[in-house]
């Protein structure tokens, strides 16, 4: 059995930096920052990780994200090595982010004031959904194939 599951709460150090690539989708955000994550007692050493976050969860970064934010992400480890400026193999380890949650009381980002229990956002890459009630169900469609679905 394999998992790689990461929940990291922390303060961004940076505020976030976007850029556009091209997939075999078609083009998509990335946005990178780092998250100062410590495991809270007095005196513990701090952990600086660096985060990616790809296609709406990138775009939701790069709006809504900025420097001295206290945030929680849940992701997947991810280690990659590619040739370097002068030809040598470069490591990196990173946080592959999957959803943002809020986790300080208030902030102010965009001129907006923005409250965490005004928030909660889960953005992975999936095509937008038809408006729907903000009821906390969803439609499943009569013809949904049983197999598919997480009970029956």
């Amino acid at each position: 059995m394999n998992f790689n599951k990461v929940i990291l709460a922390g303060r961004l150090t940076r505020d976030p930096e976007s850029r556009e690539v091209t997939t075999k989708n078609g083009p998509t955000t990335v946005t990178d920052y780092t998250l100062a994550v410590s495991d809270g007692r007095k005196g513990s050493k701090t952990n600086f990780i660096d985060c990616v976050a790809w296609g709406r969860t990138g775009e939701f970064a790069k709006k809504w994200l900025a420097k001295g934010r206290s945030i929680l992400v849940v992701g997947s480890w991810e280690s990659d090595s590619f040739t370097g400026k002068e030809g040598g193999r470069v490591k990196v380890n990173r946080c592959r982010v999957n959803e943002h949650h809020f986790t300080d009381e208030k902030f102010n980002a965009n001129s907006d004031q923005v409250r965490d229990d005004d928030f909660f956002v889960t953005l992975a890459s999936q095509p937008e959904a038809p408006s729907a009630p903000d009821d906390g169900f969803i439609v499943i469609p009569d013809d949904a194939p049983e197999d598919g679905l997480p009970f029956a």
